[in-house]
């Protein structure tokens, strides 16, 4: 089962992370610091109904790894590898496979928006 990270809310939309949280994933190794600031899950409010995903609950994350990915810190982790990281991390935080593949599916087709790498 997947660790929570302890992030509190800052901001409307901004959290902010309390203590220093990695996670492990295929070989990568990925150290989120204490103080890291995202916006959590980016779901849009019409999707909850569709995928049952809000912005927080069990995709947290899974949502954290993926913005610390998609803004670079993952040095040579691709935009494909950052999202399939997304479904796995959902899936192992309890999330069912079919709504994970939602979520998966949103950020394939909308994620380049906000890709740094």
């Amino acid at each position: 089962m997947l660790i929570q990270p302890d992030i509190r809310p800052i901001a409307a939309r901004t959290y902010r992370v309390q203590e220093a949280w990695v996670v492990h994933w295929r070989g990568w190794t990925i150290p989120v610091p204490e103080g890291f600031q995202h916006d959590g899950a980016s779901v849009p409010r019409l999707a909850w109904t569709f995928s049952g995903l809000t912005p927080d609950g069990l995709i947290r994350a899974a949502a954290l790894a993926h913005d610390f990915a998609y803004r670079g810190f993952v040095p040579g982790m691709t935009r494909r590898e950052a999202d399939v990281m997304l479904y796995d991390l959902m899936v192992e935080a309890g999330i069912s496979r079919p709504r994970a593949y939602v979520a998966w599916l949103g950020v394939r087709t909308g994620g380049w928006l906000s890709w740094k790498g």
